[in-house]
């Protein structure tokens, strides 16, 4: 018990709550990344989706689809937001097409493993609060 608690409560403790964190940081992005291919990209998914899977001929493309796909604006600052929207578009589409790959499995693992993550961090919260507050002796 003493030597669970000390793992608990020294530097492995904030280890597993960091990681922990991190953790829930990239589930949640993942299901929010294969949310936005499924809505907000979904056009561009297909598309991308047809040429990958189905012999699609890349010669018949029109040029509106292949703005859809490589639509970067240029920006004038110093930090272009623009590459970070692209960034995001490509991620959504991949983990959209992966998901759809995997027909939907992609989304339920996710989902499980933060819940799993959640609990995880709850119960190491807990048990550094019930082994953190002070004994007193109670006298009859």
């Amino acid at each position: 018990m003493s030597q669970m608690t000390k793992t608990i409560k020294g530097k492995s403790g904030k280890v597993a709550i960091t990681l922990s964190l991190v953790l829930i940081a990239y589930f949640t992005s993942t299901l929010v990344w294969i949310e936005r291919g499924n809505t907000v990209y979904s056009d561009e998914k297909h598309l991308i989706s047809n040429m990958l899977f189905s012999n699609y001929d890349t010669n018949k493309m029109s040029p509106s689809d292949i703005h859809k796909i490589m639509d970067i604006k240029q920006g004038n600052m110093v930090f272009d937001v623009s590459y970070v929207n692209y960034a995001d578009h490509i991620i959504s589409m991949t983990y959209a097409i992966m998901n759809d790959m995997m027909g939907g499995w992609m989304v339920n693992l996710d989902t499980i493993l933060l819940v799993e993550q959640f609990e995880f961090l709850v119960f190491i919260i807990v048990y550094r609060k019930i082994y953190n507050l002070p004994k007193t002796l109670v006298l009859n």
